[in-house]
């Protein structure tokens, strides 16, 4: 490809090709991974959001359950506290088990 007009008739299409080639690469190298990394970001954020208020209204639900479940046999201002009891025995008990073994990788390597 020449530079000169004079000498070659599809100068101006050469050169706007090799122009749009040039911005093309460049695009692709910086603009598509910078893209790619936004919106990875921006999904990631609305699922963990969503995850947190799912788990919120899962363990609200959970609650209601007990509570409903536990005022058969105790009136309900006693079914209340029992279900938090309950409730947050098994998150203690789940924690603590976590806890034991969050070294566990450490020791086997």
């Amino acid at each position: 490809m020449g530079l000169n007009p004079i000498g070659n008739p599809n100068w101006a299409r050469d050169v706007t090709d090799k122009i749009d080639e040039v911005v093309q690469n460049v695009r692709s190298r910086t603009t598509s991974p910078i893209t790619v990394l936004v919106r990875a970001v921006v999904f990631g954020t609305l699922v963990a959001i969503t995850a947190l208020v799912a788990l919120t209204l899962l363990i609200i639900m959970i609650l209601r359950v007990l509570q409903i479940l536990l005022a058969f046999p105790f009136d309900a201002q006693s079914a209340v506290w029992i279900s938090y009891v309950l409730l947050g025995g098994i998150f203690v008990v789940t924690g603590a088990l976590l806890m034991s073994r969050r070294h566990l990788r450490d020791e086997l390597a």
